[in-house]
């Protein structure tokens, strides 16, 4: 039985890192991009597509990424989510998409390699983050939540 490709729908607002990631993921077989945008509303009409993966610029600025997120978790709850940061400092939005049960935050400067394990681990229903991330997780305002995200193991 052939394994059915990972759809992934990409959202990020800078056009070179947009076209990147989709050119990374279409080269790998395991994957198939449905969509890539800069913008919420075509986003959502893309979700018409069922992605199995949202991958979503926790850090735009033209658009509210949580509000997106919420959309996007009341249309299509099945839908995994990774968020991209460009910092590992905690804010106001990382907490707003943890309370929203994104499913994976990672670093723009993850490698390739780490990206694509990333994604396979958060489509398999598991919890990515960059290790740079959960660092920071001693902070007050999130060692309120009832719960704990860890990098993924590494043998």
């Amino acid at each position: 039985m052939e394994n059915r490709q990972i759809r992934v729908l990409v959202v990020d607002e800078y056009p070179l890192f947009r076209k990147g990631i989709t050119d990374v993921l279409a080269s790998h077989p395991d994957f198939q991009v449905i969509g890539a945008t800069a913008d919420d509303k075509t986003a959502l009409s893309l979700l018409s597509l069922k992605p199995d993966l949202l991958v979503l610029d926790l850090d735009a600025q033209g658009f509210s990424p949580t509000d997106l997120l919420s959309e996007v978790k009341y249309r299509l709850p099945s839908c995994r989510t990774l968020m991209l940061l460009n910092k590992a400092e905690s804010s106001q939005v990382l907490m707003q998409a943890i309370r929203l049960d994104a499913n994976g935050f990672i670093l723009r400067t993850v490698s390739t390699d780490e990206f694509i394990d990333q994604l396979k681990l958060v489509h398999s229903g598991g919890m990515a983050a960059s290790d740079k991330i959960t660092a920071h997780e001693s902070t007050e305002e999130t060692s309120k939540r009832p719960f704990h995200y860890a990098a993924p193991y590494q043998s």
